[in-house]
């Protein structure tokens, strides 16, 4: 296993800087060498994790265990074998392609699964490994589910062409068909869908991604073929949306590019390709993942290689080299601590992303803001108002900006008389004395990005509608006309 630097240099298992990611566990063996071609944790855990690959047509339920790997014993991997047996759920007739997991309740919640058998299932997460089956779900392969945030709509895509939506609210039946998301004209990759499932995302063989309006139907909102320089050169092979507001998409390309578009202004601000950046993937990328905070992204490549882009500087952070072959997906657990891997040469690799520290902290500064804001003020005020009161300190002043005053003596150019220049530097200084302000300015902020996504989105749905509309009007318009020239002939 290697992390290599954007800036240079590689580190190994246990080496490299504290946000650095390591590698912490290997799965490997349960699906006999056969190429994993999707992975999904449990929401609230970082323990579970569901598997899928080819050839079998298996799921594999694995226990990923906590500890850093050491400095030896195998190799470059170091690696830490896991603890428990995974279970093995069976039930599909060909291969696996695609996986979902909701946390609906307790013993780990439940799985959707599909794939070559054009079927959908729901998988109980126990050892028995029950499920319920929703049979030629579409007519042809199906490659793409994810579930909502509330869990209430599933989302699949096949190579029929359609994006399906489903009622997945009773997980004790099978999911009911709700609606389709009709335009492609070639094989679906991928789709996904915000975490309100108001907006879906979905990338095609025919060389475009499309946004659907789910709340009116199902009406596209705009799509995207190629790009401007070059339209037949890269097909879009896999699409994320950022967490929580949905403002942002990631969709990667047969080419190794990897473009992120705003929603809000459907315009392109970020690209990596290898004419454009130096550290593109060279093959193309297999699947595109959000960190939960949404400033970092994990991208898998047939390269063999992973990569962590951070998004606030628009910068590849590290490259990832731990597989022999094609890397095909990846994971992020629900609190970004922990991300995996899943490759062709059938084993699963588990990571540690150090680079969630400051989420975390963030995370957890939020929750102690949280608690002490709604705290009850005292007993005075209780029975003066009759009701509990809030209290919010205003956030202090920041303080002064420290300067360092620099002089230097040289000779003049002229006449080579010393004349001297005094400079103030200005020393970078915190604006926030903790990190509970800095979390309640933080949560501020987001509220009102939240309400501008909302605003933004309604907009760009009333103007779909009005376009709509229009084309209506002068549908009525041309057939008036030619009932009327009909008339006089």
């Amino acid at each position: 296993m290697t992390v290599f630097h954007a800036g240079g240099g590689s580190g190994g298992g246990s080496g490299g800087s504290a946000d650095d990611p390591y590698l912490l566990q290997s799965l490997k063996g349960g699906h006999r060498n056969n190429a994993i071609t999707s992975l999904a944790f449990a929401p609230q855990s970082k323990r579970y994790i569901f598997s899928a690959s080819t050839g079998d047509g298996s799921i594999m339920f694995w226990h990923v265990g906590g500890e850093r790997s050491g400095g030896g014993g195998q190799g470059a991997y170091a690696l830490i074998k896991n603890r428990k047996r995974p279970v093995r759920f069976l039930g599909h007739e060909r291969d696996v392609l695609a996986l979902a997991h909701t946390e609906r309740e307790g013993e780990g919640g439940r799985c959707a699964s599909a794939g070559l058998d054009r079927s959908i299932r729901v998988w109980k997460a126990t050892a028995e490994g029950k499920s319920v089956v929703l049979r030629s779900a579409h007519s042809g392969a199906i490659r793409s589910l994810q579930y909502s945030d509330s869990d209430r709509l599933l989302l699949s895509a096949s190579d029929d062409k359609l994006c399906k939506l489903w009622d997945a609210s009773n997980p004790l039946v099978s999911p009911k068909f709700k609606l389709s998301l009709k335009g492609h004209s070639n094989w679906i990759r991928q789709a996904v869908i915000t975490s309100d499932g108001a907006i879906a995302c979905s990338v095609s063989d025919d060389k475009t991604w499309r946004l659907w309006d789910v709340c009116a139907g199902g009406v596209e909102i705009d799509r995207r073929k190629g790009e401007d320089h070059d339209v037949s050169s890269s097909t879009p092979r896999c699409v994320a949306l950022r967490p929580s507001a949905g403002t942002s998409i990631a969709v990667g390309d047969s080419n190794g590019g990897l473009r992120v578009y705003d929603t809000r202004s459907r315009r392109k601000i970020f690209e990596s390709t290898i004419d454009s950046y130096v550290y593109s993937h060279r093959d193309a990328i297999t699947d595109v993942q959000w960190h939960p905070a949404g400033d970092f992204l994990a991208t898998t490549s047939a390269d063999g290689s992973t990569k962590i882009w951070d998004f606030r500087d628009q910068r590849c952070a590290w490259t990832l080299k731990a597989h022999e072959g094609s890397v095909n997906c990846a994971a992020f657990t629900a609190d970004g601590s922990t991300f995996a891997c899943g490759g062709s040469d059938g084993i699963v690799t588990i990571w540690k992303s150090g680079f969630n520290r400051s989420f975390e902290n963030v995370v957890l500064a939020e929750k102690q803001t949280h608690d002490k804001k709604y705290q009850v003020e005292n007993d005075e005020e209780r029975e003066e108002n009759k009701t509990y009161t809030r209290k919010r300190r205003p956030p202090p002043p920041p303080p002064p900006t420290p300067t360092t005053k620099i002089t230097t003596t040289r000779p003049s150019p002229f006449d080579g008389t010393p004349f001297t220049t005094t400079k103030q530097k200005i020393q970078p200084s915190s604006s926030f004395s903790s990190a509970s302000e800095y979390a309640e300015l933080a949560q501020t902020l987001r509220r009102a990005v939240g309400q501008l996504d909302v605003l933004t989105q309604t907009l760009a749905l009333v103007e779909a509608r009005v376009t709509m509309s229009e084309d209506r009007v002068q549908k009525i318009a041309r057939s008036v006309s030619s009932l009327a020239q009909n008339a006089k002939r």
